[in-house]
């Protein structure tokens, strides 16, 4: 996915047999150009090529978050932030959610990773990558978004999205039952929207 610049990283990969680090670039032109990663591996990488022999180069892919209790640490601290935002903002004071006991087990999890093994969360894409909301004569992407859901069944939950991603994680206990049943009872909307798509 291209940067603010409209380029398009490079991917870090190794060419096999030899073991070079390689990288791959997308160029201008849905052209796509590999090259040795360090210079001094420049010469021994087209004598390669230059043999004509078979060569596989290895590029990882990131699949998705691979250490769930890491993020669900990430999005409780988030989510503690945002109330104490909103607290801030409406003129409460942090006082109310420093000293609110059912916040307790979370900020253990948060701070010191005491609690329960897994705390669940809610995953799923709402928009595509790259999705150009419009506005009147204005067209931008939403890079992140965040909001707060407080439900009929009185739990709390912290909604943020990033590049179209969405994590749901209920802020009152390692459960994400709740969240489900609010999404049937809302077509399946985003709480970040009146709608089921944004527009």
């Amino acid at each position: 996915m291209p940067n603010k610049e409209g380029r398009i990283p490079p991917s870090q990969g190794l060419l096999s047999p030899l073991g070079i680090p390689v990288s791959i670039e997308k160029r201008p032109g849905n052209w796509q150009s590999i090259y040795a990663t360090r210079d001094s591996d420049s010469d021994c990488l087209i004598k390669q090529f230059m043999a004509l022999k078979a060569n596989t180069a290895y590029f990882p892919v990131a699949t998705g978050i691979s250490n769930k209790r890491l993020m669900a640490r990430m999005l409780g601290k988030m989510g503690l932030e945002a109330l104490a935002l909103r607290a801030i903002a409406a003129g409460i004071g942090t006082e109310e959610i420093t000293h609110n006991k059912e916040l307790d087990e979370l900020r253990e999890f948060v701070r010191y990773g005491k609690g329960p093994e897994h705390w669940p969360y809610h995953e799923r894409r709402i928009y595509p990558a790259g999705f150009v909301f419009v506005s009147g004569a204005e067209a931008y992407e939403v890079l992140h978004e965040f909001t707060l859901l407080y439900t009929t069944e009185h739990e709390l939950f912290f909604i943020f999205a990033n590049l179209g991603v969405e994590y749901v994680l209920n802020l009152g206990g390692p459960t994400i039952e709740g969240f489900s049943g609010w999404l049937n009872k809302n077509s399946n909307r985003s709480p970040l929207y009146d709608s089921a798509i944004p527009e």
